[in-house]
């Protein structure tokens, strides 16, 4: 039987109710088939066998996004106020450490259940900037954004979106910014949805009042700024976790991630 390493996150100070369960669970685990038990890990390496997130589908996200160059697999124990994403619930220390064990065992017998999720990945000017699980949206607050969107594969599409941004989401994403924005819950894995958000699309090749777009997943979109104003420049946004400030004449890309996020599957 090898040695399995497994890495418990939680946040004491934004949930605090989570410490109990989290530490007994790491107490137990640390006695379990030979398994070694990081808490809170500074850094995530190619090794760890999964990661524990005990949180809400914030956290879990967070976390998901700092371990995607090593797709370790992850699972969330829900402390959430929804909890979409994390699927063991804590409702008594035994029921969640039995479903932590049950992880543990399929790892020795190399029958850990996985849903890979696609991720989304932006460049500017070239240069790889981030990844996310859920969406990457373009835009911000009190500002009307002007973006000319272009892809050589839909038809030669030529699209300007002027208004408040536009999001580019994931399967995963899609119950979440995108939904409230007016896309549509994607249920293949293979797609993306594109959504004006409080925004308007303009384009020859489509209806006036188009507002959403479903587009496979290896569509590359490039974007460019069309903003006269540089006051007025929007942010690139990631999983409304990462901001980036662009600039006037910055080149956008949009496209599959080359990792993707390992959700652990329960019996």
């Amino acid at each position: 039987m090898l040695s399995k390493v497994i890495a418990f996150v939680y946040d004491e100070k934004r949930k605090p109710e989570t410490i109990v369960f989290a530490k007994s669970a790491i107490k137990e685990l640390s006695k379990y088939k030979d398994t070694t038990v990081k808490e809170n890990p500074d850094d995530f390496y190619k090794g760890i066998d999964a990661v524990i997130v005990y949180g809400g589908d914030g956290l879990l996200l967070h976390t998901a996004n700092r371990i995607a160059k090593f797709e370790i697999p992850i699972i969330g124990v829900n402390y959430g106020r929804v909890g979409y994403l994390c699927k063991i619930e804590p409702i008594t220390s035994d029921s969640h450490l039995m479903a932590i064990y049950d992880i543990v065992d399929d790892i020795d017998d190399n029958k850990l259940m996985i849903d890979n999720r696609t991720r989304i990945s932006a460049e500017i000017n070239g240069k790889y900037v981030t990844d996310a699980l859920n969406e990457i949206s373009i835009g911000g607050i009190n500002r009307t954004v002007y973006l000319r969107i272009t892809n050589k594969y839909i038809n030669e599409l030529n699209l300007k979106a002027i208004g408040d941004g536009i999001i580019f989401s994931t399967r995963t994403g899609s119950t979440a910014y995108n939904i409230n924005a007016g896309g549509s819950v994607l249920l293949d894995e293979n797609v993306f949805s594109v959504v004006a958000n409080n925004s308007i699309f303009q384009s020859d090749k489509l209806p006036v009042n188009t507002k959403s777009l479903i587009t496979s997943s290896e569509t590359t979109f490039n974007i460019n700024l069309m903003n006269k104003n540089k006051e007025n420049v929007p942010f690139l946004v990631a999983d409304g976790q990462r901001t980036i400030k662009l600039d006037r004449d910055d080149i956008i890309t949009i496209r599959k991630s080359k990792y993707s996020t390992k959700f652990i599957q329960l019996h």
